[in-house]
């Protein structure tokens, strides 16, 4: 069957309308990520010396773009998870939408999330703490998208568990997003880890795209290492996340979807 983009917008649409009235929705977007840059924002403040006043963006920074990880993650495994609440994953096979326009779909929906998430961010970043998330510079667009193609890797992976085994591991959708979180240097650089943490770490796109961020913020310019490496590991994480996503897809659908 040809792909279709329309086909994919749809799946888009599907959960926008179904979050438009939804308290988790909004909780999600703006309430969880206020409380974090509360109290991380004012830790950070507590720290920070005129000899380390970088402490404090440093550790915003790293907790916006965390999020944009982290919500893409949610947008791809938790939509799933709403079918599967829902009951309404054998409507989908019977539409003409195609695996692949469904997984686009999903793609595009927790993209969608960032366009939410990074602004909210930098905003309450600057009325609170009267620090610009854009000092990053131009280095931030690609930090940014390479967290987002991270998040889509960690969605794909929970969802190829869901879609096997349904609502009874519905945790995983949370467990999934917090695993990378110690050894991804989302707060701190990789060096104060452990020996073994380490060599964990730098096999992470993520710890990439944070480390990267931080090197922007000390040194003024563009991580082209961190940017490289972190894309490398992306797709290669990326296809290994969907063909584990559509193998899984397969066992389930041989079994009845059930």
């Amino acid at each position: 069957m040809v792909f279709k983009f329309s086909r994919a917008w749809t799946v888009v649409l599907r959960y926008l309308y179904s979050h438009r009235n939804g308290m988790s929705s909004l909780f999600d977007y703006f309430y969880w990520p206020l409380i974090d840059m509360l109290i991380f924002g004012f830790v950070g403040t507590s720290l920070s010396t005129q000899q380390n006043s970088t402490v404090v963006i440093n550790l915003i920074a790293g907790l916006i773009l965390w999020q944009v990880s982290f919500r893409t993650h949610l947008e791809v495994s938790r939509n799933l998870l709403q079918e599967i609440w829902d009951e309404n994953l054998v409507n989908f096979f019977a539409t003409p939408l195609t695996i692949a326009e469904w997984i686009v779909g999903l793609m595009m929906t927790g993209l969608l999330g960032t366009l939410i998430t990074v602004p909210y961010g930098a905003l309450l970043m600057k009325l609170i703490f009267n620090l610009n998330l854009f000092s990053i510079g131009i280095s931030l667009l690609p930090l940014i998208l390479l967290l987002v193609v991270s998040g889509w890797v960690l969605g794909f992976i929970a969802s190829g568990f869901l879609i096997y085994w349904g609502q009874r591991i519905e945790t995983i959708v949370w467990a999934i997003g917090w695993l990378p979180a110690p050894f991804c240097s989302v707060y701190y650089s990789v060096d104060i880890l452990p020996h073994w943490m380490q060599i964990v770490s730098k096999c992470l796109p993520m710890t990439h795209a944070f480390e990267g961020m931080r090197y922007a913020l000390t040194m003024g310019q563009i991580p082209y290492w961190h940017i490289a490496v972190s894309f490398t590991l992306n797709v290669v994480y990326l296809i290994l996340a969907l063909g584990f996503f559509m193998h899984m897809l397969r066992k389930s659908k041989a079994q009845g979807l059930s």
